[in-house]
């Protein structure tokens, strides 16, 4: 009896475990250029950002793209950041809207 609690007990755990993930951009795509090119371009470095050779979360990602585009992470100078950095940023943010933080 004590083994079902103990295997109930951790398949509970699992389970709920499993509901906080997230995912997270695919290593290599071009979504990468594009974080390293915004954060070099705010002058800043991002703390939620880890460009390296292991996986970004959407989530942070989306966030720090919200974050540039609203001009909180440094204030908004449109010279900054190119048209196409503009485009790019709100392309990448809509295909990833269900971590934005308005959800549209």
């Amino acid at each position: 009896m004590q083994k079902k609690i103990y295997l109930f007990t951790i398949l509970v755990f699992i389970a709920v475990s499993g509901i906080a993930q997230t995912t997270y951009l695919p290593i290599g795509s071009d979504d990468y250029l594009l974080l390293d090119r915004m954060e070099t371009r705010s002058g800043r470095l991002c703390d939620s950002l880890r460009l390296n050779s292991k996986g970004e979360s959407r989530k942070d990602a989306v966030h720090f793209l919200e974050k540039i585009a609203s001009g909180i992470v440094d204030t908004f100078d449109s010279a900054r950041y190119t048209a196409i950095d503009l485009y790019n940023m709100r392309q990448m943010i809509s295909e990833n809207g269900e971590w934005t933080a308005g959800e549209n």
